[in-house]
């Protein structure tokens, strides 16, 4: 598995991130961070971090363009996905620098991938802090939408692949929603695994 972690001015809560990362029952074999220009050390905080416990990673720099407001999130996930398209693996998983997990996050949301060879993409519940859940506006599949946050999501290799083939995160105004729909399109399923749970501040810095 490859995780991959977009990040900008984190450091208060990048390592507390990254550590529930590494300290999964199912351990990523590389980190890739995206700092997309943080001026609080972020960058640093995350490469002494991931250097003393001993995993591989990758911490790249990406510049971060004012006027795009908002979108520069864009910018940095086309880089994780470059990133992480360098390498193979089974698993790639999106988990933003806000966001804790569970410690068996990734095997529980692993097993229902083992069980269905098509699906694609998968989430667990995603909670805030305080213990609130995430609720995402069902547009636009109101019928068949499964509540998949952008936050900590799991995609099966082939499908990240896929996904990122085709469609640039550049082009993609609402890259969580948009990758939910295209995965449908392209004949993947998406799942939301129950008894996995991650925790995300409610103030999203984006």
């Amino acid at each position: 598995m490859i995780t991959v972690t977009p990040a900008f001015n984190e450091v208060r809560f990048i390592e507390r991130s990254l550590g529930t990362i590494v300290n999964q029952s199912v351990r990523p074999y590389l980190v890739v961070v995206c700092d997309n220009g943080s001026t609080d050390g972020t960058p640093d905080v995350a490469r002494r971090f991931l250097s003393e416990v001993g995993v591989d990673y990758v911490v790249t720099r990406v510049r971060r363009f004012p006027g795009f407001g908002k979108f520069n999130i864009n910018v940095v996930y086309h880089m994780c996905a470059v990133e992480s398209l360098r390498h193979s693996a089974d698993f790639v998983a999106v988990v933003e620098a806000d966001t804790l997990l569970e410690r068996r996050y990734f095997e529980k949301v692993i097993r229902a991938f083992n069980s269905d060879e098509r699906l694609g993409i998968a989430s667990g519940r995603i909670l805030t802090v305080g213990g609130h859940e995430i609720i995402v506006d069902p547009f636009p599949l109101p019928r068949n939408y499964v509540n998949l946050p952008g936050s900590a999501r799991v995609y099966r290799y082939e499908c990240w692949r896929e996904l990122n083939t085709y469609f640039d995160f550049l082009h993609l105004p609402a890259w969580d929603t948009d990758h939910t729909v295209l995965a449908t399109l392209l004949n993947w399923r998406v799942a939301r695994v129950e008894d996995a749970v991650a925790y995300t501040r409610p103030d999203r810095p984006f």
